[in-house]
């Protein structure tokens, strides 16, 4: 076989048979050839899906050949889904060695598989089958086991999330868990618009920028001391703007000290957005003979709480609740009324007093004209 002039495409596929059960050996390596031109492939043995491993091989292919290559999942197990798996692509050269026989090798990183609509996907466990093309039909077998030295679990933002944000750029803070059989070496955040390189701990908490508004995807990517590599994304809609102030529905009931309801008080809730320009947003309601009110639709941040009734003192409260429906009970103080015996008794002794001085007063002159 004679060697064109453009670079020879050796294309590699791996296929698959998703099983589990029975113990599974790989076959011996096998050579294949066409002419002067020959090449193999080392084992592969048993591999942990969700990490990186070589295949490798010899050739007498001259040095820097291009090889490309391809991995698919070709075929799922009785009963499995009708769905083609992810797929993996990418290429090598064709390394000088010793007497005319060279090498080759690629690394493979199982977490980024791509489906046939290109979305970024993990490799699955199983059975799989190398063949090399296009001149050898020899099948080389190995497995991919279910045995991640890694495992990502991104907290925040949570998969499928929206939320609000009004600093541009917008700044997003990520909160994920790892978990690894060998010490952590690197750790990074990937936005696509900003790349952040976090400290190689099992719980992260940092923050990435992203490009603007709407739908984004963060990526975590953490690198063991083994060179092995997951990788796990979020998808989540950012929404550019504050958040909307919640709408609350208020129901309660007054009583006085006693805990005796407070029938016919009136109570208000209004939205603490526009109190400081003297605007009042907000509704009302009385009480009934329990007790009870119930108002509906009032926007907060914060809602300003008041109830009112004759002969008790006004109350007044800010509040601010997590949840819009809210169960919120008021406390009325009577109002403190001077006692009227303490006025008569007052009364009756000023008189007294008035009376023993126009008494006195008569007489003492009398004495002094005595003199």
């Amino acid at each position: 076989m004679k060697l064109r002039e453009k670079p020879l495409i050796i294309i590699i596929i791996i296929t698959a048979l998703v099983v589990s059960g029975n113990a599974y050996t790989p076959d011996e390596p096998a050579g294949c050839s066409e002419g002067s031109y020959w090449y193999n492939v080392n084992p592969v043995g048993a591999q942990p899906f969700g990490a990186n491993f070589t295949i490798s091989g010899t050739t007498n292919l001259p040095a820097g050949q291009e090889i490309g290559y391809m991995i698919q999942v070709s075929d799922l197990g009785p009963g499995s889904p009708g769905l083609r798996p992810p797929s993996y692509t990418g290429s090598t050269t064709v390394v000088a060695g010793e007497e005319g026989i060279n090498s080759w090798s690629a690394e493979i990183d199982t977490t980024k598989f791509e489906t046939d609509t290109g979305l970024q996907s993990g490799a699955v466990a199983g059975k799989y089958s190398l063949i090399i093309g296009p001149f050898c039909n020899q099948v080389f077998h190995f497995v991919l086991t279910d045995d991640r030295p890694i495992s990502i679990a991104i907290t925040w933002p949570e998969n499928g999330s929206r939320f609000h944000s009004d600093v541009v750029p917008h700044e997003v803070r990520v909160i994920a868990d790892i978990s690894s059989k060998y010490a952590i070496a690197n750790v990074t955040l990937d936005s696509g618009w900003e790349t952040v390189e976090s400290d190689p701990s099992s719980h992260i908490e940092d923050s990435v920028h992203v490009e603007g508004g709407g739908e984004n995807s963060i990526s975590v990517t953490v690198t063991d001391e083994k060179g092995n590599t997951a990788s796990e994304t979020t998808m989540f809609t950012i929404i550019t703007g504050p958040p909307p102030a919640p709408i609350y529905t208020l129901h309660g009931l007054v009583t006085d000290p006693d805990g005796e309801p407070v029938e016919g008080c009136l109570v208000s809730a209004n939205s603490s957005a526009l109190i400081s320009k003297g605007v009042f947003i907000g509704s009302t309601a009385m009480t009934d003979a329990n007790g009870s009110y119930r108002i509906e639709y009032v926007y907060g941040p914060k809602l300003n709480i008041t109830a009112e009734k004759e002969g008790f003192r006004q109350y007044k409260s800010l509040e601010g609740f997590d949840d819009a429906k809210v169960e919120f009970d008021i406390v009325m103080t009577p109002e403190e009324k001077e006692s009227p015996g303490f006025g008569f008794i007052a009364g009756i002794a000023g008189i007294a007093f008035a009376v023993c001085l126009l008494i006195l007063m008569p007489a003492r002159r009398r004495a002094v004209k005595t003199r």
